[in-house]
């Protein structure tokens, strides 16, 4: 084998293990064939914030885009019009999720919901506190979630399960925006989406009031309020988190905290 060939078999190998330890930490998406020019923001990625952009929509062929603020304020006016806002994706410590810019409200406008009755959903995995961090799997959760727990009303007079349902039937924009409708897998977050949140959470809140206004916030300026996750304790428990304390509570599953959707996406 000539220098030159073993100079490329190594390479290919150390891209290889180098996408291999990018997917353990969750970048799914890098393999051996990604540019190795872009390694050097997989390891930001890996380590923190790597960045925090406005999501959008184009209106004419309905592709999904992203943009810094910096390159949202080098658009026209009219080229902005051209998106739709759809919410604020954050790629921070190997993850990559959109949230949503508004917290959920109950069909009669309230800012607070239960997560259920007090009853075990069978296919969510009940977890201690520590398995509990590295909870990514909100989509997966609320799904189970929904199937198990939609239409019924358990002892503790909830219907079905508010925090999942409301989050699921989220929609950022309607037909209303020229027939386009928002079809985004939107869920209620697993417990590790809070945790990078909340570890992000003054460049979130810049980013929320700098592309809607400063009522779009996220609750960290009141100990009061607590987000529900999709992660289950036990039967009667499940983890909710506070944006303002950075604390991980248990709480009953019919105790009402605020609800904010999410969906995952590279």
């Amino acid at each position: 084998m000539s220098t030159k060939e073993q100079s490329v078999t190594l390479l290919r190998k150390n891209k290889r293990e180098l996408a291999a330890a990018f997917n353990a930490v969750g970048l799914k998406h890098v393999t051996e064939n990604s540019r190795a020019s872009e390694f050097g923001k997989y390891i930001k990625w890996v380590g923190g914030l790597l960045d925090i952009c406005l999501a959008v929509q184009r209106y004419d062929d309905k592709t999904y885009h992203y943009f810094t603020r910096e390159e949202w304020d080098s658009l026209t006016n009219a080229n902005k019009a051209k998106f739709i806002k759809r919410g604020l994706r954050v790629r921070a410590y190997g993850h990559s999720f959109v949230l949503a810019a508004t917290d959920c409200t109950s069909a009669e406008g309230g800012m607070t919901l239960p997560f259920s009755n007090r009853v075990n959903v069978g296919e969510l995995d009940n977890r201690s506190l520590g398995a509990a961090y590295n909870d990514f799997a909100g989509a997966a959760n609320t799904e189970a979630i929904i199937a198990q727990l939609s239409g019924t009303t358990g002892s503790q007079g909830v219907k079905g399960a508010p925090a999942a349902e409301m989050t699921k039937a989220y929609k950022a924009y309607t037909q209303e925006y020229d027939g386009i409708e928002d079809t985004s897998d939107w869920h209620l977050p697993g417990l590790g989406v809070w945790i990078i949140a909340y570890r992000c959470k003054e460049q979130i809140q810049e980013a929320l009031e700098y592309f809607w206004n400063a009522e779009c916030k996220l609750s960290f300026n009141d100990n009061t309020h607590y987000y529900w996750s999709s992660t289950e304790y036990d039967a009667s428990g499940g983890f909710a988190f506070s944006i303002h304390w950075g604390a991980i509570v248990v709480s009953n599953k019919d105790t009402v905290y605020l609800v904010r959707a999410v969906c995952e996406e590279f």
